[in-house]
C-alpha cells in the first residue's frame, strides 16, 4: 500500500482554494493601484501550476508500479471525464441554442454550423465554464500516460534534460489565448507535470536533507514574482496565441519552485490532519467543478454593487464556501453516483 502523504493532501487543499481565490478576482471589481497590490495580485493566479504537479507526484506515486492502462483510463473517465460531460454538456446545449456571444458563433448557415461544430468547440476546448479547459488537458496528459510510465523509469540525468528542454518550450510556447487550445496547455504544462513525477522519485531525499532548500526556492520565487510584476508590468498569467512570439514566460519556473517549497514545508511543518482540510481535498475536484456555477450566481445576485481589496477576500471565502456545502449536499443526495457527477 503506498504511503499517504498527510502534507500533500493539505497541499492539494490548499491548492483548490488558490484557484477559486484567483477566479473570484474576476467579480470582485477590485484592482491594484499600489506596487505591492500588483506583486499581490501576480502571485495569486496559478494555482492550476499546483494542480498539475500534484498530478504528476500522484501519478507517480500511485500508479507507475501497478500501472494497467485499461484501468487507469477506466478511473479517470470515472471520476473526471464524466462529471465534466455531466455537468458541461446541458450548459453548452443552452450555449449553443441561444448562440451566446463571444465564443464559437459561425457567420456560416446550417446545422453543421449553426450547433454541431460550436458543440464540439465548447467540448473540446472547455470554454463553457472558467478553469475547465484544464479536463481536455489533463485528459490528453492521461492519454499518453504509457509514456510518461516509461519516463519514470529513466534515469535522473535523463530525467532532468527533459523537463528542462520542456519546460524552456513551455517558457516560450506561454499559456493559450483564452486557454482555448488544449494542445498548446498540453505543451505548457505537461513539463510541470512531469517535473512532479521527478519530485516525487527524489522526495524522501529532499525531505530529509537540504533543510534550506524549502526557504531559498520560496525566496527566489518571490523575487521572480516581484521582478515580473513590478518592474516588467505582468499583471495575471501570460496568454498567447500558439506560433506568435512575446517573450519569455517565467510563471512556469515560479511556480514550480512554489510548490516544491510549499510541498516540502508541509512535509515537514504541517502533516497534522485536520477534518476541514481533509474534507476540503477530498471534495477539491468537485469544487472544481462546481465552483464556477456558484461564482456565475453570486456575480448575477451581486451584481457588482460592491468592490475593493477586502471584499475579493470575503468573496472568496464566501463562494468557497458555498461551493463545499452545494458540493456536500450533491454527493449527500446522489450517494455512490455522485462521483460520476460531480467528481466527488
Amino acid at each position: 500500500m503506498a504511503v499517504f502523504y498527510h502534507g500533500i493532501n493539505n497541499f492539494r487543499a490548499l491548492s483548490i482554494f488558490l484557484i477559486v481565490f484567483g477566479h473570484c478576482f474576476w467579480i470582485s471589481n477590485w484592482y491594484p493601484e499600489q506596487t505591492w497590490q500588483n506583486v499581490y495580485l501576480y502571485m495569486i493566479p496559478g494555482g492550476t501550476f499546483f494542480f498539475a504537479f500534484i498530478s504528476g507526484f500522484l501519478f507517480a506515486h500511485l500508479n507507475v508500479s501497478t500501472f494497467r492502462y485499461a484501468d487507469f483510463i477506466a478511473r479517470k473517465w470515472r471520476n473526471i471525464a464524466s462529471p465534466y460531460l455531466w455537468i458541461s454538456v446541458p450548459v453548452i446545449c443552452f450555449a449553443v441554442v441561444v448562440q451566446y456571444p463571444g465564443y464559437f458563433v459561425d457567420s456560416n448557415d446550417g446545422f453543421y454550423y449553426q450547433y454541431l461544430l460550436p458543440f464540439f468547440k465548447y467540448l473540446l476546448t472547455g470554454r463553457v465554464f472558467t478553469g475547465y479547459w484544464y479536463i481536455p488537458f489533463i485528459l490528453l496528459v492521461f492519454a499518453v500516460s504509457p509514456l510518461l510510465v516509461r519516463f519514470y523509469y529513466l534515469s535522473s540525468r535523463v530525467q532532468l534534460m527533459m523537463v528542462t528542454a520542456l519546460l524552456l518550450l513551455a517558457m516560450f510556447v506561454h499559456r493559450a489565448e483564452d486557454n482555448l487550445n488544449p494542445l498548446q496547455s498540453f505543451v505548457y504544462f505537461l513539463p510541470v507535470f512531469m517535473f512532479g513525477m521527478v519530485f516525487n522519485r527524489h522526495f524522501d531525499l529532499l525531505r530529509e536533507r537540504y533543510l534550506w532548500l524549502p526557504w531559498c526556492l520560496l525566496l527566489a520565487s518571490i523575487l521572480l514574482s516581484v521582478y515580473q510584476s513590478a518592474y516588467l508590468g505582468i499583471a495575471h498569467n501570460a496568454h498567447k496565441y500558439f506560433f506568435t512570439y512575446a517573450g519569455i514566460d517565467l510563471k512556469v519556473i515560479e511556480k514550480i519552485m512554489q510548490a516544491v517549497a510549499i510541498l516540502l514545508l508541509f512535509e515537514r511543518h504541517w502533516q497534522q490532519r485536520h477534518r476541514l482540510v481533509d474534507l476540503v481535498a477530498s471534495a477539491s475536484f468537485a469544487i472544481f467543478f462546481l465552483h464556477p456555477i456558484v461564482i456565475a450566481v453570486f456575480k448575477r445576485l451581486l451584481n457588482n454593487t460592491f468592490s475593493g481589496f477586502l471584499y475579493w477576500h470575503i468573496l472568496t471565502l464566501a463562494v468557497f464556501s458555498a461551493t463545499l456545502l452545494l458540493a456536500w449536499s450533491i454527493k449527500k443526495a446522489l450517494g455512490s453516483y455522485s462521483r460520476r457527477v460531480i467528481g466527488w
